[in-house]
C-alpha cells in the first residue's frame, strides 16, 4: 500500500529508517533549488541533484550525511557573495534576504522536528551563520551581517512563542556574537533559554551587552573573566543602566573608561570592590582634582596596572602614590597648578612639587612608574632673558630653550620608574 501523496509504502512507515533517503532527497532537492536560485554553477549544482540518488542507492550506515553541512557552507557563501556584488552596482540599500524561507518560525520548527539530521542542520546554522540576534515584537530574529560597502543583514531564522525549539533558542545564546543594540524588551517567558545560553558563550564580547540589564546579568552569569572597551561614565550615561554593578565577583581583565566629569563623588563610585587587573581612565577635558579611588577603591590585590590620560593635578597624583601601591603606573598628563605667584616664587613652589612627586614615586612599592608632568603660565612685565637667569638657578639640571617664549626640559629616571617634565614661560608686556 503506499501513501498517496508520497508515494511510500506502509512498510516504509512503519520503518523510519527506511525514510531517511527520502528525507535526504527532500533536504537536498532544498539546496540544489536554493543553488539554483543563486545562480550557483551548472557543475555544482548537478552534483548537488546527484546526492539524493546515491543516498537511495546505498543502505543508512555509508550515508555521507557531512556533505549536507558542506552544501550548507557553499550556500551561504553564495549569498554572501551575490549580496555583496549587488551593494557595488544598486544605488538604492539592499533590501533584506530571506535564507531559504526559514525566517517563518513554523517552517524552522518542522524541519528541527522531522529527525535529528533536521535539528543539527538548524543548530549548524545557528554555531556557523545565524549569529547576530535581535528580539523584538515576539519573535527572535537570528541573522547575519554582510559587511561591504556599508552593511546589509541577511534573515535567517527566526523563532516565536509558538513555534520554538527550547534545545536550539539555548545554541543562538552560545554561539551569537553580535546582539543588536537597544534595549531587549520583557518577553512572555519563550526566550529565556536564549539568554540561558549567554552565560556559555565564549565568542560574545561584553560590549554587545552591557547596555541592557537583562542581558548583561544573564552574560555574567557564573563568569569568571570579561574586559570592557570603551565604557563611558559622563553623566548622561550613568542615567543609564550600569553593568559594572552587577559584575560581581568576575574578574576585569581590562576596563577602558571615559567620562566629562571626573570630579564628581559618583562618577567612578562603581569602581568600589571590583577586581580589576588592567584600568584605563580617560578624562581629557578636564583638570582632575579629585583622586578617583576615595570612596570607590577596587580590589587593588587584583589590580597589575593602572593608566590614567588626564590632566591629573600634581597633588592628587602625589596622594595617589601614597595611599595605593600598583605594580604599573602610567600617568601621562600630571599638571602642575598655575597661580598668581610671582615667577621666582613659582619656579621654586613647581620645583618642591616635582620633588615631592618623585620621592612619592620612589616610595610607592610599584616596579614600574611612568609620569609625564607638564606646567605653564603667562608672566606681565618679566622679560625672558630675566626669567631664562632664574631657571638656570633654580633648576641647573632642566634643559631650558629660549625663543620667543621658554621651554625647560628634564627627564629622571631609576630602575623601571620614569618622570619627564616640559614648563613653559611666556612674558607678556
Amino acid at each position: 500500500m503506499r501513501c498517496p501523496k508520497s508515494g511510500l509504502t506502509a512498510k516504509a512507515w512503519n520503518q523510519p529508517s527506511l525514510l531517511f533517503p527520502y528525507f535526504f532527497s527532500a533536504v537536498f532537492s532544498l539546496v540544489s533549488h536554493c543553488f539554483h536560485v543563486l545562480l550557483i554553477p551548472t557543475t555544482c549544482q548537478s552534483l548537488i541533484k546527484l546526492i539524493p540518488a546515491y543516498f537511495d542507492r546505498y543502505q543508512m550506515p555509508e550515508l555521507k550525511t557531512h556533505l549536507l553541512f558542506e552544501a550548507l557552507d557553499i550556500a551561504f557563501d553564495k549569498t554572501r557573495r551575490q549580496v555583496a556584488w549587488s551593494a557595488l552596482f544598486v544605488t538604492r540599500p539592499t533590501p533584506e534576504v530571506s535564507f531559504w524561507k526559514l525566517s517563518d518560525p513554523e517552517a524552522v520548527c518542522a524541519l528541527a522536528i522531522s529527525s535529528s539530521h533536521g535539528y543539527r542542520m538548524i543548530a549548524y546554522i545557528l554555531k556557523h551563520f545565524a549569529k547576530r540576534i535581535s528580539e523584538e515584537a515576539n519573535l527572535l530574529t537570528c541573522d547575519s551581517r554582510i559587511w561591504g560597502p556599508g552593511y546589509h543583514d541577511i534573515e535567517v531564522l527566526r523563532f516565536s512563542p509558538k513555534y520554538h525549539v527550547r534545545a536550539l533558542m539555548n545554541v543562538a545564546g552560545r554561539f551569537c556574537t553580535n546582539i543588536q543594540r537597544g534595549k531587549f524588551p520583557e518577553s512572555d517567558g519563550f526566550t529565556d533559554l536564549f539568554y540561558d545560553g549567554l552565560a556559555f558563550n565564549e565568542g560574545l564580547s561584553a560590549r554587545e551587552v552591557y547596555h541592557c540589564q537583562k542581558l548583561f546579568r544573564a552574560y555574567i552569569k557564573g563568569r569568571q573573566f570579561f574586559h570592557l572597551d570603551d565604557f563611558s561614565l559622563s553623566y548622561f550615561n550613568r542615567r543609564d543602566y550600569n553593568c559594572l554593578y552587577d559584575a560581581g565577583d568576575a574578574i576585569i581583565t581590562f576596563l577602558n573608561v571615559s567620562t566629562t566629569d571626573p570630579n564628581e563623588a559618583i562618577t567612578f563610585a562603581c569602581f568600589k570592590d571590583l577586581k580589576i587587573q588592567n584600568l584605563i581612565v580617560n578624562a581629557y577635558e578636564t583638570t582632575v582634582y579629585r583622586d578617583i579611588f576615595v570612596n570607590a577603591t577596587p580590589q587593588l590585590s587584583y589590580m597589575q596596572r593602572l593608566t590614567i590620560y588626564a590632566k591629573l593635578s600634581i597633588v592628587t597624583a602625589i596622594n595617589m602614590f601614597h595611599r595605593y601601591h600598583i605594580d604599573w603606573v602610567i600617568m601621562n598628563r600630571i599638571r602642575l597648578i598655575n597661580s598668581k605667584l610671582p615667577f621666582d616664587e613659582l619656579v621654586d613652589q613647581w620645583r618642591a612639587k616635582l620633588d615631592t612627586l618623585w620621592n612619592a614615586i620612589m616610595i610607592n612599592k610599584g616596579t614600574k612608574v611612568v609620569v609625564r608632568v607638564f606646567g605653564n603660565n603667562t608672566f606681565k612685565n618679566v622679560s625672558l632673558t630675566t626669567m631664562v637667569d632664574k631657571l638656570n638657578e633654580a633648576l641647573p639640571d632642566y634643559e631650558v630653550e629660549c625663543t620667543h617664549y621658554i621651554q625647560c626640559r628634564y627627564s629622571k629616571v631609576f630602575g623601571s620608574k620614569s618622570m619627564d617634565v616640559k614648563l613653559e614661560f611666556y612674558s607678556r608686556w
